[in-house]
C-alpha cells in the first residue's frame, strides 16, 4: 500500500469534516485495496448520490489521488492484480487551464474507475454543487461549498469565477449537472448569467493548445448527447437547452434542428436509449445542407478512446 503524505490533514483541520455513514465504509475500504493506496478521495456525482440515497446504483466512480504522477505505476499494477482492466492510455488533463492531471481509466465487471492523479486533491470542483468529496482513510466527507444546499435550491454557483477555466469545460459542467438533477438553465437567473458569460468567452476563445481547443469542443459534443440521454424529461431539457442559445455558439446546426422538431421527431428522440441511437436520429432528421457538418462533429467523438461508448460509435 502507498501513501502520499499528511498535507491534506493540515488543510482539513480548517474545514468541517463529517463522518461518513457506516454503510459507505466498506466501499471506501474496498477501493483502497483495489487501488493500492492508503489515501484517496471519492468525488463527483457518485459520492453525492450515495450520500443522499444509500440504494443508489453506482457504476462510474471518480477518484482523486495526490502528488501527481508519483503513484500511477504502482496503482495500475495493483488494479490489474485486483482484476481491473486498464482502458486506453493515460490521459493528460488540466484544471484551471494549467494545473496538470493524469487520468487513468480502469474497469471490472461492476465499476468504471475514473482516477485522477493530481498535485492537489483540494482543487476538485468548479461549482459548489460538485465540490463535496469522501476521504479515505478518514472515512469522512468534506462539503466545502455547501453542495447539499445547492442541490436543494437547484442552483449551482462558480467557486473560482468563470474566467479562470476553459469555457467549454465550465459549460459542460452546467449542462451535465442541470440534466442530471433536473435543474433549469434558461429560467434560473444564476445559470442564465453564467451561460451568457461562457457563450461570450467561447465566441472569442483562442485556445493555447489542442487540449483546450479541439478536444474541448469534442468533449462538448459528447456532453450535449450525454445530457440529452440522461435528462428525466428529455423534451423539456431540449427546450431549455435551445432557450439558452448556447448551441448557436457551439453547434449551430443542432440548434436549428432541435428548435424545429416535429411531434413525431420528438417521440423518436424520447425513445432513444443510447448516444448512438440519439445520433442516428439527429443525423437522419437534420436538414440535408447541415447533415455532413453534424456527422463530422459526431465522428470526432471516436477520438475519446477512454470513453467506451464514444470510441465505439458507428457514424
Amino acid at each position: 500500500m502507498y501513501t502520499f503524505g499528511l498535507k491534506r490533514k493540515i488543510i482539513a483541520n480548517k474545514m468541517r469534516s463529517i463522518p461518513l455513514p457506516h454503510y459507505l465504509h466498506q466501499l471506501m475500504i474496498q477501493l483502497s485495496k483495489a487501488l493500492g493506496v492508503k489515501e484517496f478521495i471519492l468525488f463527483g456525482g457518485t459520492a453525492i448520490d450515495l450520500l443522499i440515497n444509500p440504494s443508489t446504483e453506482i457504476c462510474d466512480l471518480d477518484i482523486g489521488i495526490g502528488e501527481g504522477k508519483k503513484y500511477i505505476k504502482q496503482c495500475k499494477k495493483q488494479l490489474k492484480l485486483s482484476n481491473y482492466q486498464i482502458i486506453g492510455k493515460d490521459r493528460p488533463y488540466f484544471t484551471n487551464m494549467i494545473d496538470p492531471v493524469t487520468m487513468v481509466f480502469a474497469k471490472n465487471n461492476r465499476w468504471l474507475l475514473d482516477i485522477s492523479f493530481m498535485n492537489n486533491i483540494w482543487d476538485i470542483g468548479q461549482f459548489d454543487i460538485e465540490s463535496l468529496f469522501f476521504r479515505y482513510p478518514e472515512l469522512d466527507y468534506i462539503d466545502r461549498y455547501n453542495t447539499l444546499k445547492a442541490l436543494k435550491e437547484k442552483t449551482m454557483r462558480s467557486i473560482h469565477g468563470l474566467y479562470k477555466e476553459n469555457p467549454y469545460l465550465l459549460l459542460n459542467r452546467i449542462i451535465n449537472i442541470c440534466a442530471k438533477y433536473d435543474m433549469n438553465m434558461s429560467k434560473n437567473p444564476v445559470h442564465r448569467n453564467s451561460i451568457n458569460v461562457l457563450k461570450k468567452r467561447i465566441s472569442n476563445w483562442n485556445p493555447p493548445n489542442s487540449f483546450h481547443g479541439k478536444m474541448a469542443k469534442i468533449a462538448h459534443y459528447s456532453t450535449v448527447l450525454k445530457a440529452m440521454r440522461r435528462a428525466k424529461n428529455r423534451y423539456a431539457f431540449i427546450k431549455d437547452l435551445i432557450a439558452t442559445g448556447l448551441l448557436l455558439e457551439t453547434m449551430p446546426e443542432l440548434q436549428k434542428l432541435l428548435k424545429n422538431l416535429s411531434p413525431q421527431e420528438i417521440t423518436l428522440l424520447e425513445k432513444a436509449k443510447t448516444k448512438g441511437e440519439i445520433i442516428e436520429i439527429l443525423v437522419k432528421i437534420t436538414d440535408p445542407k447541415d447533415r455532413q457538418k453534424l456527422k463530422q462533429r459526431f465522428r470526432t467523438l471516436r477520438l475519446r478512446e477512454w470513453d467506451l461508448e464514444d470510441r465505439n460509435l458507428k457514424i
